[in-house]
């Protein structure tokens, strides 16, 4: 197949509407009607990056994420990572309390505990591991950094 700049740019054309048109179909909001949205400027933390964003909120529903043309990190733009921002707010599987496993793994049996429960059983694991030598085995991961 020729490729030329002209093949090239109806291509890149066509695809960028369909984009459009996907995201619309999905969420119902298209740039037009963000005005009517509550816009919460904020930070993405989908990675370290720390990109600036405006979460757009019907009543309180999450239904637009988009990039903070004032911030300076990003100016405005926002990777694919902070887009699905959105579908890790709004996705019905999501979960919403600590669970720990019951019974052997693969079984999937889970039950409901505390988040006391997790910090207590993390703590216990990790001087377990620190008493048995096994410090190397251990790695800790904050996230990101806070004010």
């Amino acid at each position: 197949m020729k490729t030329s700049i002209a093949w090239f740019t109806g291509t890149a054309a066509g695809l960028a509407s369909l984009q459009g048109q996907t995201s619309i179909e999905k969420t119902g909001v298209s740039r037009t009607s963000l005005k009517s949205l509550r816009a919460i400027p904020t930070t993405c933390e989908q990675c370290p990056a720390g990109c600036g964003i405006i979460a757009y909120l019907n009543g309180e529903r999450l239904v637009q994420l988009l990039g903070n043309p004032d911030h300076p990190n990003n100016q405005g733009g926002i990777c694919a990572k902070g887009i699905a921002g959105l579908n890790l707010v709004n996705d019905p599987e999501r979960l919403l309390y600590p669970l720990k496993r019951k019974g052997p793994r693969g079984n999937g049996q889970w039950t409901k505990i505390t988040w006391d429960e997790v910090y207590s059983t993390l703590a216990a694991r990790i001087k377990e591991m620190i008493r048995g030598g096994r410090i190397r085995e251990l790695v800790f991961d904050k996230g990101h950094d806070d004010p």
